[in-house]
């Protein structure tokens, strides 16, 4: 999903999983890379905030 405002475009995916594999982040990287994108953010049910990759934040579904 892509949310759109005055502060410009932020790239979300949600998954389902608490933990996620380096390679499934592929798709949210290249996004963020080919719209020259500071951030993007993946809500799954982890259980902290971190930073997961460059520029990609893992949320916790329960924060949202």
């Amino acid at each position: 999903m892509i949310l759109e405002g005055s502060f410009g475009a932020l790239p979300i995916e949600i998954k389902i999983g608490s933990t996620i594999k380096s390679r499934h982040l592929q798709p949210l990287k290249n996004f963020i890379a080919q719209n020259d994108l500071s951030l993007g953010i993946l809500i799954n049910n982890s259980n902290e905030v971190q930073l997961i990759a460059d520029g990609i934040l893992q949320l916790p579904a329960t924060l949202v």
